[in-house]
């Protein structure tokens, strides 16, 4: 959920912190967690540090000067790589975690060839000029007839006969738009 509060000025952190507690806390309670993807907790690291692992070194000091090696440039290299191992290994990690929280409430929906399922059909599945708002809805008993529940593609049968072909209307049946008849 989010909440826009509009203000005029720019404000400092003792009034931020008062403006949230009136604003949201006062509406909703305490969070048990406030998730965000913005800040340096996914990766570890600063985005300097990610780019130039701690301070700000100039081009002019890796340039090889009058012919002398500098071997700052090759160790500064490989901390920089190294750094941004570990980043990728955070990011994993961190995208990981999200995959899990968003999993949990995620359910999968399985069905049988034979299964008779209910189908919400939305305007944004038909032909532009066959759909009105005036008409019939198109909502009815479907019956599943595909082993590739995945795919994107299912053949069905209408129970009763509507007025008009929708049988090629819906891309992403199983996936978006059905409810089981059992439920």
């Amino acid at each position: 959920m989010a909440h826009f509060i509009p203000y005029k000025k720019t404000l400092d952190a003792a009034y931020i912190a008062r403006f949230f507690f009136q604003n949201v806390v006062r509406l909703h309670g305490v969070p048990k967690s406030i998730n965000s993807d913005r800040d340096s907790n996914s990766t570890g690291f600063s985005p300097f540090e990610v780019v130039y692992k701690t301070s700000s070194r100039h081009v002019v000091d890796l340039v090889d000067l009058l012919g002398k090696k500098n071997f700052q440039a090759k160790r500064m290299v490989e901390e920089v790589q190294a750094i941004h191992e570990v980043v990728r290994a955070n990011i994993t990690e961190a995208n990981a975690k999200y995959k899990i929280i968003t999993d949990e409430h995620h359910q999968k929906k399985l069905f049988q060839v034979g299964d008779e399922v209910m189908a919400f059909l939305r305007k944004e599945h038909f032909l532009v000029g066959t759909y009105s708002k005036l008409q019939p809805k198109k909502n009815d008993i479907y019956e599943f007839h595909s082993e590739k529940m995945n795919e994107g593609k299912h053949s069905r049968t209408s129970s009763s006969k509507k007025r008009g072909n929708d049988e090629d209307m819906i891309q992403e049946l199983a996936e978006e738009y059905i409810v089981s008849k059992n439920m």
